[in-house]
């Protein structure tokens, strides 16, 4: 079952990396958002190192999109990478309950090997109602021009 996210909000992933090989290895970790089946060329939200980008707070140019961990043989390495806002604040960009798949590209820096791992339906975009009235009671105050005396309907 797919996570909801909101416009306006940031995701989190919390990537748990294993060295299965017999030597130290040193990982660049780079992860993407892409709508249910698409390819890379369809990127609809990045991942950075730092939260809190979005089209108000651009990433500083050359801002790290990436996340590197050396690790040991047989050893674990956990990286955190946050998107930028989510549709930007704008509940219309994506279609209520659209669903999207996250890629992760693994690259071994020593060997330059490249590993993509793909989460499917992990995320699906909420579009909320945008704001609208509605009446739900109205209070009349009825007066009468002798004395002081009021009705309260």
């Amino acid at each position: 079952m797919a996570v909801v996210v909101n416009a306006g909000e940031f995701v989190q992933a919390t990537i748990r990396l294993k060295n299965i090989g017999q030597q130290s290895g040193t990982f660049r970790i780079r992860a993407i958002v892409v709508p249910d089946g698409a390819g890379i060329e369809n990127i609809a939200q990045r991942f950075y190192s730092a939260k809190g980008y979005s089209t108000a707070n651009p990433p500083p140019t050359g801002a790290d999109s990436v996340s590197t961990a050396i690790v040991a043989p047989n050893a674990t390495a956990t990286a955190i990478m946050y998107t930028n806002m989510w549709a930007d604040g704008n509940p219309l960009v994506y279609s209520t309950q659209q669903i999207f798949d996250l890629i992760f590209e693994v690259i071994v820096i020593e060997t330059g090997e490249a590993f993509n791992f793909r989460g499917e339906n992990i995320l699906q975009h909420q579009t909320l109602a945008p704001a609208r009235p509605d009446v739900v009671g109205i209070d009349y105050v009825i007066s009468t021009p002798i004395g002081n005396a009021s009705y309260y309907h």
